[in-house]
């Protein structure tokens, strides 16, 4: 069972490489939000996706993970204090490390991720103050 005690973690970046429709992509987030836009069929649910299947375990890894033509793949999430790095290749093999910032490994990954997950925050927590540029809604006229 996942536990939530601890501070929320947050994602410092994620670099993600021939998974799914993603050919390479390295993102930062740098303010409160972050958006990941684009026309359909561009890999922006590959993103989301890539973050599951890193930290979610082989039950997460979708079944053709690797991009179409390539022979490896790479997701790295960088949590600030842990550093995950799933990579797959053909035929659904992954391996999964996961090292602190001072490099040392974890003898049980994935275990230790589990422990992790209800803890992690896709987004940050907006400051004091923080209100919406824009706000939609519809109405029913």
């Amino acid at each position: 069972m996942p536990t939530t005690s601890g501070p929320p973690m947050n994602i410092v970046s994620i670099t993600s490489e021939n998974f799914k429709r993603i050919k390479a992509v390295h993102i930062k987030p740098t303010g409160d939000v972050v958006v990941v836009g684009g026309r359909n069929a561009q890999g922006k649910s590959s993103v989301l996706d890539s973050i599951a299947a890193a930290l979610g375990g082989k039950e997460l890894m979708p079944d053709e993970a690797l991009r179409q033509g390539a022979d490896g793949g790479q997701i790295t999430v960088d949590l600030g204090d842990i550093i995950v790095t799933r990579t797959f290749g053909p035929a659904g093999k992954t391996a999964l490390k996961v090292t602190n910032k001072e490099g040392a490994s974890f003898a049980s990954p994935q275990s230790m991720l589990d422990k992790l997950v209800g803890r992690l925050s896709l987004i940050r927590r907006p400051s004091p103050g923080w209100t919406p540029r824009r706000s939609w809604s519809r109405s029913s006229s």
